[in-house]
């Protein structure tokens, strides 16, 4: 669900009946002889009017500010009139050309030292980075930005900060802290008695909720923000608020009022010219039409909607052709419907080579197509020959380990009863080296063997029972899952491999992997990481590894078991040793009874190679664990 007014370079779409009047003056303030500075002035108001009427007169005035400020060389006009182009692009929906012009603003704002400008030249690069995807790095832009705002006391921009920050848990499905943050900001609101800013918090707080299946809360909050945006005619953000009542009285299985929904959002689109909306919400209205069975009526739509799709949208393209595919497998046109299946999965392929590895995008295209049972049986004695290959393999490293072994033994016996003292140390010293090296072949394969070859025996399983599903839609989404899966093996991978390539690294480096993992962990799971050691602190290549590997398997005992809301992470020093203490709420355990599975043996194995000290406690408040690592 999109609400354009949630961020905070968005401007209220409502004018005054004096805006008319404000702009004639504007006007004729450029056609007199006033000071350069005025007419700087009134460009950037006309700029600011013209935003939500006329996106292409908004940029004709901030390009004549630009060259205006330029000529004057004033570099504080030049920065506005910066801001004021990312505006206009950004209106447009030019996000390039947007991200372009912000940067450049706030190039020149940190040299004059004003937070209030930086922080707002932050907050548009937070905004951009937030529509086109990347919710990660635009928190950390907005959480920049709160401590700008809450530094000068600023309490009307800490209100929007905290409702942008909300609407990034949100994208990122972390409802429950959006949802905190939302809330938080709409207590800032009503003691400043903001009617407007309230409705944008009510609007990102109704999609949280109805995230959460909590339509009805969603639903009362939604219609608090429709009046008030209805009331001051801001009907772009109407119109936003009439597609998340559609999501509501969808999942509420009231298919005649959520297609209602829909339509006034779809009409108040067309009528503003905003494709990309325009777009969301007939895809939104094709959901309905196929529960309705109007599979008909639905092609049409999404046809016509082909028609001026944004091609530098993945997502709206990859959502219009799997929609398209869908649509005619159940109107039984079979050829179009594995041929927009077909631009799916290549466009998907696409972009996984932009950002993952290009085997599992090839593997997808490779595998996700194959339909007849001789093509599947071809690919199942391949894998079968794949399967017979990693077992000899792994058997042919033990062996070779273990004549290594020998060997070593043997030669070490032979060599204490027949060489000098002198011989003798020379000898111990290489065997020695032979030792480190074999128990770093050992590391290897035992990190290999416990991580990826389960995930690669599953995936080998997964692509087995392929051959027996006959439902196209239902075999796009186990391939879609095994895709997910496969790219988690290739993380782990990566962990393994990122760790033996890091002789040396840092406590900042171990924090940053450890965050990721937040990423994939489910979103009733809060997991707080402190840290009180001094970031640049060096770790070896076995200490990132083990440390990193201990924290996840903690965290997948306390999934599987615990059943607990909160993981706590602390990093703590003591001089000649530091302490990794994981602690969650969870059911716990009686230690005197239970038998340590797995999960808890290879975390104190883990410790002990480091020479550490292993701890484990639990209550029926929870468990904690605590490893004592000398540096």
């Amino acid at each position: 669900m999109k609400f354009h007014c949630l961020l905070p370079i968005l401007l209220f779409s409502f004018l005054s009946f004096s805006q008319d009047k404000e702009i004639e003056s504007f006007k004729k303030i450029l056609s007199s002889k006033k000071h350069d500075t005025i007419k700087l002035n009134a460009l950037t108001e006309l700029n600011w009017l013209y935003l939500n009427s006329d996106f292409l007169q908004a940029k004709k005035y901030a390009d004549q500010e630009l060259v205006l400020a330029k000529k004057i060389k004033n570099d504080k006009w030049i920065a506005q009139a910066y801001n004021d182009l990312a505006l206009s692009f950004y209106r447009m929906t030019v996000y390039d050309s947007a991200m372009i012009y912000n940067s450049k603003s706030l190039k020149l704002r940190k040299k004059f030292k004003d937070d209030l400008l930086i922080a707002s030249s932050l907050s548009k690069i937070a905004v951009i980075k937030n529509d086109l995807g990347y919710y990660q790095k635009s928190l950390k832009i907005q959480f920049e930005v709160l401590g700008i705002y809450e530094k000068i006391d600023d309490t009307a921009k800490i209100g929007i900060t905290l409702n942008n920050i909300s609407l990034s848990f949100v994208r990122l499905k972390n409802f429950k802290r959006g949802i905190f943050y939302g809330k938080k900001a709409v207590k800032i609101f009503e003691k400043l008695n903001d009617d407007y800013s309230l409705a944008q918090c009510y609007g990102n707080l109704g999609s949280a909720y109805n995230s959460l299946l909590k339509n009805d809360i969603s639903l009362n909050l939604h219609k608090k923000a429709l009046a008030i945006f209805l009331a001051v005619g801001d009907m772009s953000s109407a119109a936003g608020i009439y597609n998340g009542m559609g999501m509501n009285y969808r999942a509420k299985k009231d298919p005649i009022r959520a297609l209602e929904n829909y339509r006034k959002a779809y009409e108040i689109s067309c009528e503003m010219g905003e494709l990309s909306d325009k777009s969301i919400y007939i895809n939104n209205i094709c959901e309905v039409l196929k529960d309705l069975g109007k599979y008909q009526e639905a092609e049409k739509l999404m046809t016509e909607n082909l028609k001026n799709l944004d091609t530098s949208n993945v997502t709206q393209q990859l959502y219009t052709f799997k929609q398209l595919a869908s649509i005619y497998s159940n109107l039984g046109i079979g050829k179009k419907a594995d041929f927009y299946l077909m631009k799916f999965i290549s466009l998907k392929e696409k972009v996984f080579n932009d950002k993952e590895a290009n085997e599992i995008a090839n593997f997808e295209v490779k595998y996700g197509t194959e339909k007849t049972k001789r093509e599947l049986a071809e690919k199942n004695l391949k894998l079968e020959a794949n399967k017979k290959w990693m077992t000899l393999s792994f058997a042919s490293v033990f062996l070779v380990l273990l004549v290594m072994f020998f060997v070593y033994r043997y030669q070490k016996y032979k060599r204490k009863n027949l060489l000098k003292q002198v011989k003798l140390n020379e000898e111990l010293e290489k065997s020695r080296l032979e030792k480190d090296f074999l128990d770093e072949k050992l590391r290897i394969g035992r990190e290999l063997h416990d991580n990826i070859g389960s995930h690669l025996t599953f995936m080998i399983s997964s692509l087995d029972n392929l051959e027996y599903v006959e439902n196209q839609q239902t075999r796009i989404d186990k391939i879609a899952d095994l895709s997910n899966f496969g790219r988690l093996t290739m993380k782990d991978l990566r962990d393994t491999i990122w760790a033996m390539n890091h002789d040396e690294g840092s406590f900042e480096l171990l924090i940053t992997r450890i965050s990721e993992l937040r990423s994939v962990l489910p979103n009733s799971l809060f997991v707080d990481i402190k840290s009180g050691i001094e970031l640049t602190k060096s770790l070896n290549g076995l200490q990132l590894l083990n440390c990193y590997r201990i924290v996840q398997e903690f965290i997948q005992n306390t999934i599987k078991y615990a059943e607990a809301r909160e993981i706590k992470i602390n990093l703590s020093d003591n001089v000649h040793s530091f302490e990794l203490s994981l602690s969650d709420n969870g059911n716990g355990f009686d230690l005197k009874e239970i038998n340590f599975g797995n999960g808890i043996l290879n975390m104190k194995r883990r410790c002990e190679d480091l020479k550490g000290e292993f701890s484990v406690e639990s209550s029926e408040k929870g468990t904690s664990v605590i490893c004592l690592i000398p540096f």
